[in-house]
């Protein structure tokens, strides 16, 4: 004989049981049905090489988990090193690399348009007798494109920026720092939270010796219907963008960066 003591236990356990397993099930569908949803990444890897006698801005783009065959952007019998890539508001490609020119380094720029094959006649985008290297384009928040870049004249490196706001022009270039007698190199930007651009370079400590990270943060203003968007987008982790495997044609000896055209936050990466 089964007491109701017995009845009301046996009826718990089998509760919680039907419970953890309709949990379990859940949380199994939810990741199962999360892989399957979460679409390939959208990526294009930029980089400069030497072939042929002739010095190259190359590019390939990721589509349906595929490497396509590399693409000429440029070519030039002078050096050209340190391309740089994004995307404009209207889905158009953006590419900046340093070219050497007359003794110096000149800042060279092309685009491709949306749904167009080919790439547009390179052209100066900056000249001004300095070296100029390490370009990093970033979009903002608002839509606007910005450019950092290491100019180093007589020997002193600084770290400048240029923006570029929708359908408008380039602004002037002006310093990110304090002048200072050490060299600044290798700015890399991205987007915080609220659109603003974060900014991090390599200084030289005059105490060290040694290289050391320096950030700087430049706030954007974002209108409304901008800010909403800012809040819909879901931050990719940092981590992720480095699980993108490189294509196998690319040289040993390059550099360039890698773009997340989907991530709005990581927008690049570099290869060097």
């Amino acid at each position: 004989m089964t007491s109701n003591g017995d009845i009301q236990i046996k009826t718990t356990v089998s509760t919680v049981y039907v419970l953890t397993l309709l949990v379990l099930l859940y949380v199994y569908s939810s990741l199962t049905l999360g892989a399957e949803d979460r679409e390939p990444p959208r990526a294009a890897i930029i980089w400069h090489e030497l072939k042929e006698q002739r010095y190259h801005v190359m590019i390939s783009e990721y589509e349906d988990e595929v490497w396509l065959p590399p693409q000429i952007v440029a070519q030039s019998e002078s050096p050209v090193t340190t391309p740089s890539l994004a995307v404009n508001d209207d889905q158009s490609l953006m590419a900046i690399w340093s070219q050497q020119a007359f003794g110096a380094v000149r800042l060279m720029f092309a685009d491709k348009k949306k749904n167009e094959d080919e790439w547009s006649v390179p052209q100066i985008l900056l000249s001004d007798g300095a070296w100029n290297m390490n370009p990093n384009l970033v979009k903002d928040g608002a839509g606007q494109l910005w450019l950092f870049w290491s100019s180093s004249i007589d020997g002193d490196t600084d770290i400048y920026l240029m923006n570029k706001p929708a359908n408008s022009t380039w602004s002037e270039k002006q310093r990110v720092h304090l002048d200072n007698d050490v060299p600044d190199n290798k700015p890399q930007a991205r987007l915080g939270q609220t659109g603003d651009v974060q900014l991090e370079w390599f200084h030289l400590d005059e105490k060290t010796h040694r290289y050391e990270i320096k950030e700087a943060q430049f706030k954007v203003a974002l209108d409304a219907e901008q800010a909403k968007k800012m809040e819909l987008k879901t931050q990719q982790a940092k981590e992720e963008i480095t699980k993108l495997a490189l294509p196998n044609f690319l040289p040993r000896y390059t550099s360039g960066v890698i773009l997340f055209k989907d991530n709005i936050f990581y927008q690049s990466r570099r290869i060097d």
